[in-house]
């Protein structure tokens, strides 16, 4: 189950919620133990307990995100704050009735610092990349889906979608970056019924663990360096049949 599920059968089981306020890990936990099935975080509980500052706006919504990602667990799975951006695309033609609606989101930032792999595929004499069980997966994430008709809420429809899609990449090991992407977009499909297909572009962010060889040093996974090279750009459309 994604979060946002967990919460909604919370929600129904328990009425009303009971929903704790913490401020760091240790509180989560004995919250916790203490039978809570909700949390939450505000910016005065990090601004004082984590920071030591008044809350007068003096910490960020990434150190609020990354005091959320220690408390949830959720520490190798992230999104950049402020992704992913929201689009339309509506086409009509003068004089026609028929209208096309596509949405979606792009710039969606999102990596993964274990539970990655890329092994098993087909090699030939030129095949230089390594297999690895092991890596850094991340990507800018552009999707769009195409609507085959109005739904009750296109606000409430696209959160379902987004929060669908993002269930493969926080809960699954991911053995390469097109086997995600397909589970995204087949969980994109099952989660709403009024779209007919789901497009999704994952170029590569690489994270490639730096040489401290030459320095005589060793770098036992802690320094790696970002780069789109060797780029790739993965790309893929999953329809209903």
């Amino acid at each position: 189950m994604t979060p946002g599920q967990k919460f909604r059968e919370a929600v129904r089981r328990e009425r009303p919620l009971q929903v704790a306020g913490v401020i760091h890990a240790l509180a989560a936990k004995l919250a916790q133990q203490a039978g809570f099935r909700a949390l939450y975080v505000s910016g005065a509980g990090v601004a004082n307990a984590s920071f030591g500052k008044p809350d007068l706006g003096l910490t960020t919504l990434e150190q609020v995100a990354e005091e959320v990602s220690r408390i949830s667990g959720a520490t190798h799975s992230f999104t950049a704050p402020g992704s992913p951006v929201p689009w339309v695309k509506v086409e009509h033609t003068k004089g026609g009735k028929e209208v096309t609606v596509e949405s979606g989101v792009k710039e969606w930032l999102i990596l993964k610092s274990t539970q990655s792999g890329f092994e098993g595929y087909p090699k030939c004499e030129f095949t230089t990349l390594p297999e690895t069980n092991d890596r850094i997966f991340a990507t800018a994430v552009t999707a769009g889906w195409k609507w085959t008709r109005e739904p009750k809420s296109y606000t409430e429809s696209n959160r379902r979608i987004l929060e669908a899609m993002s269930g493969p990449f926080l809960e699954k090991f991911s053995p390469s970056v097109q086997t995600t992407m397909y589970q995204m977009g087949e969980e994109a499909l099952k989660a709403c019924a009024d779209i007919s297909e789901v497009s999704l572009a994952m170029p590569n962010k690489h994270c490639l663990l730096f040489n401290l060889k030459p320095f005589g040093m060793e770098n036992p996974n802690v320094i790696f360096t970002a780069t789109d090279e060797p780029h790739g750009q993965i790309e893929a459309v999953i329809r209903r049949t």
